[in-house]
């Protein structure tokens, strides 16, 4: 039985007419362009441009849950603004955008390597992420103070989880 309805007899008018097959394919790509773009611009303010212009190198989410980053060419050792950049440049390309380019393969976004860079965290030594092990840094507690917990006593501060 044929369906003779507008929305049929206009869906096989547009899908004959191969002009307008091709505009339509530029379009999708602008827009995953466009989308990609825009996302790499917000990942890179928040993970790239905001630890570089803070002094500790820190970004939103590690000053709210008293972490930071240290080298690990030695204990308590900020990260070089090469590494900080190369560690954000990373997490942006590895584990966001390309979880956002899956996307315009099956419909949705699928975060395979934002899993990954989580086991990764579960299984190394030192529980780094894929980005930290590329940039030889760590994660590290950063509560402790460096006042002393005694009014005669100075402790020195070692990071257990090294």
């Amino acid at each position: 039985m044929l369906d003779y309805t507008l929305e049929n007899y206009f869906n096989d008018y547009i899908n004959q007419n191969e002009e307008y097959v091709k505009i339509c394919n530029k379009v999708r790509v602008m827009q995953f362009l466009e989308v990609m773009l825009s996302a790499f611009t917000g990942f890179a303010i928040v993970y790239i441009l905001f630890p570089l212009i803070h002094k500790e190198g820190k970004t939103v989410g590690k000053i709210v849950f008293k972490l930071k980053v240290i080298s690990i060419a030695g204990i308590n050792t900020k990260p070089s603004k090469l590494q900080i950049l190369f560690r954000g440049l990373v997490t942006v390309i590895f584990e966001y955008l390309l979880t956002l380019s899956t996307v315009s393969l099956v419909g949705f976004p699928i975060p395979i390597t934002l899993v990954v860079s989580m086991v990764m965290i579960l299984l190394t030594k030192y529980h780094q992420s894929f980005h930290d092990i590329c940039c030889s840094t760590i994660i590290v507690d950063d509560y402790i103070g460096n006042e002393p917990l005694d009014e005669g006593e100075k402790y020195v501060i070692t990071y257990t989880n090294l």
